[in-house]
């Protein structure tokens, strides 16, 4: 389980906890016992964690009360903090000086955001975070009241400050508990119908710049649980699953730096203490595993090189979704057979025969299998694991690795949906980032993607469901997309092609369109062929599709007869000869990619076809983009492509966010240099570096990079230059005098690229 985030809230330090926490290397710490000499031996034995202090009491201010002063306030917070701060010079990194303040009206708000913003000044420079707000408090609505604060705390490279509770779970869905930093940061008009509460989100460069504290989070039913009841509830495994999937929700906000878990500490706050049996259940896991021992005159495998070839996507599968029964009939192979299918989703109830004889007799066919479980109510998420763990297991035992979780929950109705309200969608998020942190952690070999979901739009809102759901989709391995049409609707965005809108919102992830079909009524079977041999076509040019699955083989269920490739007397319809008559290319080739890469050309928009290199390049171009460093790939790439109309992202290779990108093949000519695109290939660092230094991180990836393509031709000559270096590009800055020096500084240690 990843609980890489996850964060001790510490008011004791119990015998044991310095070995503990040097053990554990947490990313937070909140101090409530600031006793100096174990503090110090904690601060040396975890240098990289974040240790905050906070001190008690904070004197019960009323900060609604017309009389209250801010000035006051923050003097009094400066007097209580200022001997403790003298103390743990060194140590604490950050202070939060008032815990849940009591905030119900806009006056109070401004009272809050003034007192934070005085000590601040005066408590400089120590660093005084801005916030730490209760979970149900105060009204997200008020936020822009505060926004003076947090923007001090972003200049001063301080936090913002909040607590997050939940009960039952880790995942309910009440409004006032966890995910509500989330709704801070990016908005809640979605989900909140209340019009004091109704927020749009932190404007920039609050939004992605301000560093984020959760110094509080756990389980919490009213004034606390007795441990002993809460463990009759949630035992240490099914808990530890809990904050896993609670962790798994702040995977896309790296602004979130830790989320302390409360608390260590006995005493008065003995219903919340996990000290020591459930703190060292969690180390386990932190750890990832126990440390194994080797038998004697063992010898640690080699890791072989990774290959500078790899096989490329260039087009989705052909793939049929198959019976959904515990078997299928002898015709339904006959149609795998005569329509040539590539790729087959199939349920996880088929039974283990059926699934062996179809890859004994097609094994070079792909697999997607859907878990399943019927239910006249949503199940438990525990409970959905249970029933499709033998599912799971059979498809691995069969080469299946991809799973499929669940099917449209945002139906209005029936034994699948949820319902296709955005509180329906919440509800969905909650059970679903469980499942997948559960699902991941007991099959780590395997890849689950996010379910498709119903169309048409204004019936199941499924865009929106998108936008609700979008922190545990990108937590998925890829994104599943139904398709369906009736009449001439095949080629619409609102219809044929959703799958667009779902890639534009999701343009680095794999995606595969799990069922398609047109359910136009009275459809002839001849149409129905054109239709479907048709969509096939339409398809193929969007190799960030996995595979595409019509919408079905045949089925017991006399309601999908209409989409069936089987008549009632099990005779083929036409569509089956059609689908094998496809003029199918490749699904992949071979191409040349640099091992330390993520190849991600078939996620990227594209203008055309670049032309080919008549020769081998004879120069390295390096470049940097101007931009923030945030900037995606595919925002550049949509730059390059719709406003200048190239082809392609002009740079092959794209250094952004600790990542290398190869965003097209090395003989590929793209856009980069004007003048020396056919003889120079180029590379470009996602930042401004006329204004900012090029990190240690960046020179030894750029380093790396640029020695792979020389030594692919280790005889040919091969220069490296900066933009302005080259002829008939003088006039640019790029690529910044600070990346400008490293490109000298390697043309001095590697005179060959002189």
């Amino acid at each position: 389980m990843n609980l890489e985030k996850l964060g001790f809230h510490c008011n004791q330090t119990p015998a044991g906890l310095l070995e503990y926490m040097a053990q554990v290397q947490p990313p937070l710490i909140v101090v409530l016992d600031h006793s100096l000499p174990i503090w110090q031996e904690i601060r040396d034995a975890c240098p990289d964690t974040i240790i905050a202090g906070r001190v008690i009491p904070d004197e019960g201010q009323d900060w609604n009360s017309s009389l209250l002063d801010p000035l006051h306030e923050a003097l009094k917070a400066f007097r209580r903090l200022d001997p403790f701060m003298e103390r743990m010079d060194g140590i604490i990194d950050v202070w939060l000086p008032w815990n849940e303040p009591v905030i119900k009206t806009k006056d109070a708000m401004l009272a809050f955001n003034d007192a934070t913003c005085y000590l601040m000044e005066k408590a400089a420079p120590v660093k005084i975070g801005a916030g730490g707000f209760a979970s149900g408090n105060p009204p997200i609505g008020l936020w822009r009241y505060f926004l003076e604060a947090l923007t001090m705390a972003l200049q001063t490279q301080s936090y913002g400050f909040v607590h997050e509770y939940d009960w039952p779970n880790m995942l309910s869905t009440y409004p006032w508990t966890t995910g509500r930093l989330q709704q801070c940061i990016n908005g809640n008009a979605a989900t909140h119908v209340q019009p004091e509460d109704v927020w749009g989100g932190l404007p920039e460069p609050l939004k992605s710049n301000l560093r984020w504290l959760i110094t509080e989070t756990g389980l919490d039913h009213g004034h606390g649980v007795r441990w002993g009841y809460l463990m009759s509830e949630h035992d240490f495994d099914s808990y530890t699953r809990e904050l896993a999937a609670y962790l798994l929700t702040y995977k896309a906000f790296p602004q979130v730096e830790g989320i302390a878990l409360y608390c260590i500490g006995n005493g008065k706050w003995w219903p919340y203490n996990i000290w020591p049996a459930f703190a060292k259940h969690l180390q386990w896991h932190i750890n990832h595993e126990s440390p194994v021992v080797q038998p004697p005159g063992y010898i640690p495998p080699v890791t072989p090189p990774k290959p500078n070839v790899s096989l490329v996507p260039q087009r989705p599968a052909v793939g049929l979704h198959l019976r959904n029964d515990t078997s299928i009939t002898a015709a339904d192979f006959q149609v795998l057979q005569d329509a040539k299918i590539e790729h087959i989703k199939y349920m996880s109830h088929l039974g283990e025969d059926t699934l062996r004889n179809i890859v004994q007799q097609f094994p070079d066919i792909t697999l997607t299998c859907r878990l399943y479980m019927p239910f006249d109510k949503p199940p438990r998420a525990t409970e959905f694991v249970q029933h499709v763990a033998d599912g799971i297991n059979t498809g691995l035992t069969y080469g299946c690795t991809r799973f499929e979780v669940h099917n449209e929950p945002n139906l209005q109705s029936g034994q699948e949906g949820w319902g296709a309200t955005l509180n329906h969608a919440a509800d969905f998020r909650a059970w679903y980032a469980l499942v997948l942190a559960t699902l991941q952690d007991g099959w780590p070999q395997a890849t689950f993607g996010f379910p498709g979901l119903a169309i048409p739009g204004f019936l199941h809102n499924d865009l929106e469901w998108l936008k609700v759901c979008k922190d545990v989709i990108e937590a998925s391995d890829w994104l599943g997309c139904h398709t369906y049409w009736q009449y001439d609707n095949r080629t619409s965005r609102q219809w044929g092609n959703r799958f667009k809108h779902y890639h534009q919102q999701f343009p680095t992830m794999q995606m595969e369109i799990t069922e398609f079909g047109d359910s136009s009524p009275n459809l002839s079977d001849e149409a129905m062929a054109e239709e479907i041999s048709s969509y096939y076509r339409q398809v193929k040019k969007h190799p960030y599709l996995y595979a595409a699955s019509a919408f079905i083989g045949s089925s017991p269920d006399p309601q999908w007869a209409p989409f069936s490739w089987l008549d009632g007397a099990y005779n083929q319809k036409p569509v089956v000869q059609a689908v094998g008559a496809l003029n199918r290319t490749p699904r992949y080739k071979k191409k040349r990619i640099y091992p330390e890469a993520t190849y991600i050309a078939p996620y990227l928009p594209r203008n055309g076809t670049p032309d080919k290199r008549p020769r081998w390049f004879d120069t390295i171009v390096v470049h940097h983009t101007a931009t923030s460093p945030k900037t995606s790939p595919y925002q550049i790439a949509d730059y390059h492509t719709r406003v200048r109309g190239w082809p392609t992202i002009g740079y092959p290779f794209l250094l952004q966010g600790g990542e290398t990108y190869q965003t097209a093949h090395i003989m590929e000519i793209t856009n980069h240099t004007g003048g020396h695109n056919s003889h120079a290939i180029g590379i470009g660092v996602v930042n401004n570096h006329k204004r900012r230094a090029v990190s240690n991180l960046v020179q030894a990836q750029l380093t790396d990079l640029v020695l792979w393509l020389v030594n692919l031709k280790p005889d040919k000559t091969l220069k490296l230059r900066g933009h302005r270096e080259m002829s008939g590009n003088h006039t640019t800055v790029c690529p910044g005098d600070y990346l400008l020096e490293w490109i000298m500084e390697m043309r001095n240690q590697y005179p060959r690229l002189a």
